[in-house]
């Protein structure tokens, strides 16, 4: 549920003219400093005090405070006093510590101690200081672990008494979980917390796939892949495959713990380093850099460091898991280089007894996929698992692969009948990855009809031409609708909603809803789909069908403000009896005006 947004206000407040003079005199006016107006945030932190240099008070419903520009500020609670930092119109924990990640021990101690001690629990809806807090606040050292924060006997009896209906510290994942989603929806820069879930690539090497899959239920996969050389001359334990197990990170020092359930390739990997050396994984963005103190010197130095990129999580790009069968570990990884790797762990039953082929492992090759019928083409380019995964169907049988939402559904035609029975249908679901508070924005949508090509008659019975396509669907060129859109944003996915039509906008497009794709290096929206109705007239005996094909993509221009671009809209309307076909063609010039808050808007760009 999207939280209450807080408005930004950078705006002056008062402007003073103080003069002097006598009888017979007087002098030039002298301008005070102008007042400006900031605000405080961890959500919006009311009744907290503040001082400048100028300027004492406490902030208001809004977390709102006067300052002049060039001054600093220290917020307080009664003798509890914060890093001061220089008085701006946002203020948040980062620019108390310096920093703009979020796992920052000193951003995660002030902002578990803010959320903590809110009035009514529910920083949601704002955090309010109480008397009590203030009347009971000793100062507590923000500079400390996580832990010895957590521990302190300052901080433990503070919370107990101030006020609130938490009488103990939030949880740290909790705190920053709700501080990054308020950063979000304000727009604010930083760097995302310390979570490793993803699927990270590294591409630099010579090897042919290097990645790990970090799944929130905390287990782990490596995979490894090098064709040219499989087996590394020094150390021919070094193979290519995949290894599976569980990990763990400590939250201050990032190591990471792991622990192997299945190794498929010997020592590459984790393997050889679990309980030998100190292995760490630190997350900067998109960036995961694993670090492994070989040399067991106490300190990483050069070449022990490996950088991974996050790969693309959007359409079937991803990790997806299927939880549903006996395996320990079902799952595709779809990479956006054209690549996919199959993973399958059976540790129960390693070896299918009706088909001992079948085993544990990976398998890795390219891919494509039909945008028309879904049809999934594959090429293996490792096969560790022998007929487990697509081996023994590539070439054989049919495979389509269809994403829904967070669903990627795999059909399988296993008896080549043309059609698919329920058993031939695997459900994958999207594996949870660090996920954010949904950002809305609305927009004045703007559709142009630019151009159409009316489909050619075909005959209904053998005789006179009388059915066609009709791509002006009552509408000429440079004839405009409009309406108003919602647009929200998770992650890399956007869910449009009509919420309002006007002009010519039909009265059924209201409420009517689909999805993007959100790139954010490119600030663009984007969407490819195709659909068949084989009874476009409702009748029964119908022996037409509507083939669709759609496609979209609105770039953000920052010079106008607005998402802008082409809508194509693709139709054949085909007659079974003699195959004949109508194929209508119609472009429209989309323009998205965002009419939300501009803090909202950049928050939803990523900027």
């Amino acid at each position: 549920m999207l939280k209450n947004s807080k408005p930004l206000f950078i705006a002056c407040a008062t402007s003073l003219l103080i003069g002097c003079g006598g009888s017979s005199s007087s002098s030039n006016p002298a301008s005070a400093p102008t007042t400006e107006i900031g605000v405080f945030l961890d959500e919006a932190v009311a009744n907290i005090g503040y001082r400048t240099e100028t300027l004492e008070g406490v902030t208001d419903s809004q977390g709102q405070y006067d300052y002049v520009e060039g001054e600093t500020v220290t917020f307080f609670i009664g003798d509890l006093e914060f890093p001061p930092v220089t008085a701006s119109g946002v203020v948040t924990p980062l620019d108390m510590a310096g920093t703009e990640d979020t796992s920052d021990p000193t951003v995660v101690n002030i902002i578990r101690l803010l959320q903590s001690i809110d009035e009514d629990g529910d920083p949601d809806n704002g955090i309010t200081i109480t008397e009590t807090a203030k009347n009971n606040a000793t100062q507590v050292n923000f500079d400390v672990s996580v832990s010895d924060f957590s521990s302190s006997a300052a901080v433990t009896t503070f919370i107990a008494n101030s006020g609130s209906v938490n009488t103990t510290l939030i949880s740290e994942s909790e705190a920053i979980a709700h501080f990054e989603g308020t950063l979000i929806d304000e727009g604010e820069v930083f760097v995302p917390s310390n979570s490793i879930a993803g699927v990270w690539v590294n591409e630099e090497t010579t090897n042919e796939l290097l990645a790990f899959v970090f799944f929130e239920d905390g287990t782990y996969v490596h995979m490894e892949i090098d064709e040219v050389a499989p087996l590394n001359p020094d150390n021919p334990n070094e193979v290519s495959g995949m290894e599976w197990g569980t990990y763990s990170i400590d939250p201050e020092t990032r190591e990471l713990t792991a622990s192997i359930t299945f190794d498929g390739n010997f020592d590459t990997g984790l393997t050889d380093s679990i309980g030998q050396v100190d292995i760490f994984a630190r997350v900067d963005g998109n960036t995961l850099t694993i670090q492994v103190d070989d040399n067991d010197s106490g300190t990483i130095e050069e070449g022990e460091a490996t950088d991974f990129t996050r790969s693309s999580n959007a359409g079937i790009l991803g990790a997806w898991t299927n939880t549903e069968t006996t395996n320990e570990l079902l799952a595709f990884v779809f990479f956006d280089n054209g690549t996919y790797a199959h993973l399958e762990i059976d540790e129960v039953a390693p070896l299918n007894p009706e088909n001992p082929n079948e085993v544990s492992g990976m398998e890795w090759g390219t891919y494509s996929i039909n945008p028309q019928t879904g049809e999934l083409t594959a090429s293996i380019t490792f096969d560790g698992n022998d007929d487990t995964g697509l081996t023994d169907s590539i070439g054989q049988v049919d495979i389509f692969a269809q994403v829904a939402g967070d669903t990627l559904t795999i059909e399988v035609d296993d008896n080549n009948n043309g059609s698919i029975s329920e058993d031939e249908q695997f459900n994958f679901e999207r594996a949870p990855m660090p996920s954010y508070e949904p950002i809305l924005i609305e927009v004045a949508w703007v559709e142009t009809l630019t151009n159409y090509s009316q489909g050619e008659f075909f005959s209904l019975n053998g005789g006179s031409s009388t059915m066609q396509c009709d791509a002006g669907r009552d509408r000429q060129v440079g004839d405009i609708e409009t309406a108003t859109v919602e647009l929200v944003r998770q992650g890399n996915t956007v869910t449009a909603t009509v919420l309002d039509s006007n002009n010519n906008a039909e009265e059924e497009d209201l409420g009517e809803s689909w999805t993007y794709s959100f790139n954010l290096a490119t600030t663009t929206l984007s969407n490819s789909e195709t659909y068949t109705d084989e009874d476009p007239t409702g009748q029964e005996g119908d022996i037409f069908s509507d083939y669709w094909e759609l496609e979209e993509s609105y770039q953000w221009n920052p010079d106008t403000g607005v998402f802008e671009g082409i809508y194509i809209d693709n139709n054949d309307l085909s007659w079974s009896l003699d195959n004949s076909v109508s194929s209508c063609r119609r472009t429209f010039s989309i323009v998205m005006t965002p009419t939300s808050s501009q803090s909202k808007v950049n928050a939803f760009l990523g900027l």
